[in-house]
């Protein structure tokens, strides 16, 4: 989603010092991503909502995804 689709941020984990195996992600980390997909010039904002535009598009009566339901 992050690389080959530009729909997502990057929140890299960190190890729990006590516990090398346990990941933790910041709550910091957190915040900065979530700042950065809300943020009005965010790239990856601009692109999940042509993704959401097209989705919709797709479902819509002579879209690409659309179907007609049958009567059985």
């Amino acid at each position: 989603m992050v690389k080959d689709l530009g729909l997502a941020v990057e929140i890299s984990l960190d190890y729990n010092r006590m516990n090398k195996d346990q990941k933790l992600v910041s709550s910091e980390k957190i915040e900065k991503g979530i700042r950065e997909v809300m943020d009005r010039k965010s790239t990856v904002r601009a692109m999940v909502k042509e993704m959401s535009t097209k989705s919709r598009m797709a479902m819509e009566e002579g879209g690409s995804s659309f179907t007609v339901p049958s009567n059985s």
